[in-house]
């Protein structure tokens, strides 16, 4: 399961209390966003909500998930719905 924050302007932190169990039974990644959180700031002309799914396209090519299970938070929902344009093959979820 990814998890994709609200902002932009902050990170994942605010995942970690409430999807931290959910590890006991699932592979949890906590991403942050281009330019937010723990992330490298890049180029700020980048910041848009289609790289942003292109981001998340491309961390899971790099890990070789086919069927990803991506959640995303007010912001993270519209990186979410950029994603699923993205990866054709992401599972519905809430967006």
């Amino acid at each position: 399961m990814s998890l994709l924050h609200g902002g932009p302007g902050f990170d994942h932190a605010s995942f970690k209390p409430d999807f931290s169990h959910v590890a006991e039974i699932a592979q949890v990644v906590y991403l942050d966003h281009r330019g937010n959180g723990r992330s490298d700031r890049g180029d700020p002309a980048k910041w848009k909500l289609a790289q942003w799914g292109d981001d998340v396209r491309a961390f899971c090519e790099a890990l070789e998930i086919e069927r990803p299970i991506v959640l995303g938070v007010s912001f993270g929902g519209w990186s979410r719905c950029r994603t699923r344009r993205a990866i054709p093959s992401i599972r519905r979820s809430w967006c």
